[in-house]
């Protein structure tokens, strides 16, 4: 792996997204770009358990709606991060209870600078979050990631996600759904959106329990209704 390029490709793509991407070599950072930096390692609390997964790519969806991704190097000991961001707008509860969530890596000297950190950030959804995944597969790998049948259900507090285990993205009906929604949330248009069929789409597999499934989804769809009614 070219490491000169990589770096160069990571701190454009986290300028153009305005998203968390770091390189590192096994344990030791080797560069790190986001919106807002900070002086510690915001991927502590969870690259342990990134680091005992087989698949890659892999991600995990925590509890509190963070998205965190890994992409290795199969042919170094090289590991590109994305994350942590957030599909949703997080709260002043939500940023507490991720600071202890990340103890001890994170302090609660950290709270003010952990909350800039994620405020800063774009929002984006799982299924946004996974093809960045793909992408960044493919700058490491050279190759593309194909994406067989959805994931098994795993832990309820934290899912833990193979991107090569996705199903096949229903992306053309499912971001044309989610436009139209979109369009008429950002022009007003209540009773369209009140006369729209219902739909059910498949998404990967957010959380490990089918509440928690629910809960995730709605945060999504109201993070994207947010942006649009502004």
């Amino acid at each position: 792996m070219d490491v000169k390029l990589i770096t160069f490709e990571l701190r454009h793509l986290s300028d153009l997204l305005s998203l968390p991407l770091a390189l590192y070599e096994e344990d030791r950072c080797l560069a790190a770009f986001a919106p807002h930096p900070v002086s510690f390692d915001m991927l502590a609390p969870w690259r342990p358990m990134l680091s005992t997964l087989a698949d890659n790519p892999a991600f995990l969806l925590t509890e509190d709606a963070l998205l965190i991704g890994q992409v290795r190097d199969t042919a170094s000991r090289h590991v590109v991060y994305a994350g942590p961001v957030s599909p949703e707008k997080l709260h002043e509860a939500a940023m507490e209870r991720i600071l202890s969530a990340g103890s001890p890596w994170l302090l609660p000297s950290d709270l003010r600078e952990i909350t800039l950190y994620l405020n800063a950030c774009q929002t984006i959804s799982v299924d946004r979050f996974a093809r960045l995944l793909q992408l960044l597969y493919g700058l490491i790998s050279g190759t593309v990631l194909e994406s067989p049948p959805p994931p098994k259900d795993s832990a309820p507090v934290t899912g833990v996600h193979s991107l090569s285990a996705l199903p096949p993205l229903e992306s053309d009906f499912n971001l044309q759904y989610e436009d139209r929604i979109l369009f008429y949330v950002q022009h007003g248009q209540t009773e369209k959106l009140r006369s729209m069929r219902s739909y059910d789409a498949a998404l990967p597999t957010m959380a490990g329990s089918q509440l928690r499934q629910y809960k995730n989804a709605l945060i999504i769809l109201n993070s994207h209704c947010e942006r649009a009614a502004i």
